[in-house]
């Protein structure tokens, strides 16, 4: 994360607490394949975003003043009830994905690990690279932040490689040769990531779990940008774009949690 070299809690300032952070100087890829990279670069890229993400979960937040920062059980239950509220609360139409993975994944919540700092919204494009070479300098966005169960992050990270490539909305990778590209498989990502941690890499059954609730949760967000499309509050292209992959999200998160 930048540098924050102040922060002020006295709202008469200008209305609210704030804070001013550091600029940091680089590079934000909003397309998964990094077009403008070579192939060796790519591959870098990917890893180093690895190895950040691992760092983020190595952190040790007691140490850190962080035990307040969220409650450090229970993770995966709170999250799927607070999306499924989302949903249900923001939803314009019937989608019966979502309804199947409600019941789903309450069901079948793995048990639980370490706790860790869960950034919440770990994807590339959440990322700096530094202005020319190819590493992470910065994680940025971290307001869906908390304590909780670090292998949300992971798969979360993993989301492209499920999702067909687009020039619009949330991009993915499939339709791409990621071997030619130079980016690494999923396996490849989970395994470096659990080696540089020192840990067992998860079943591929639990990990479709975890990748199913990332996909269900940016379902519940993306009815939450189109219920802000229907009120008039979110009228942009992109937002209408984003909005428009919600069922897209859903049924992918339903087809991995049936076929694991």
């Amino acid at each position: 994360m930048p540098e924050v070299p102040l922060f002020c809690d006295d709202e008469s300032v200008i209305g609210t607490p704030f804070f001013v952070m550091a600029y940091v100087d680089g590079r934000i890829s909003r397309d998964p394949s990094l077009p403008w990279a070579s192939r060796s670069e790519r591959t870098e890229v990917y890893l180093s975003a690895v190895e950040t993400l691992a760092k983020v979960h190595d952190v040790d937040w007691a140490s850190r003043g962080l035990a307040d920062y969220g409650k450090p059980s229970a993770y995966l239950e709170r999250q799927i009830g607070r999306w499924s509220k989302q949903y249900r609360d923001s939803k314009g139409r019937e989608i019966p994905a979502m309804d199947w993975l409600m019941g789903f994944l309450p069901e079948h919540r793995p048990e639980e690990g370490a706790v860790t700092i869960a950034h919440g919204d770990y994807r590339l494009d959440n990322l700096i690279l530094h202005p020319t070479e190819p590493r992470v300098v910065a994680v940025l966005d971290w307001e869906l932040s908390t304590l909780g169960d670090p292998l949300t992050d992971l798969a979360y990270f993993c989301v492209p490689h499920h999702m067909p490539r687009s020039d619009q909305g949330l991009r993915g990778l499939v339709g791409y040769d990621l071997d030619a590209l130079g980016i690494p498989s999923q396996e490849t990502i989970v395994e470096t990531y659990c080696s540089r941690r020192g840990i067992a890499p998860p079943s591929p059954r639990v990990f479709a779990f975890y990748l199913s609730f990332s996909m269900f949760r940016l379902a519940a967000i993306l009815t939450g940008i189109d219920a802000r499309l229907r009120q008039g509050n979110a009228s942009s292209e992109s937002a209408q774009s984003f909005a428009s992959q919600t069922e897209l999200f859903a049924e992918t998160a339903k087809r991995i949690a049936e076929g694991a």
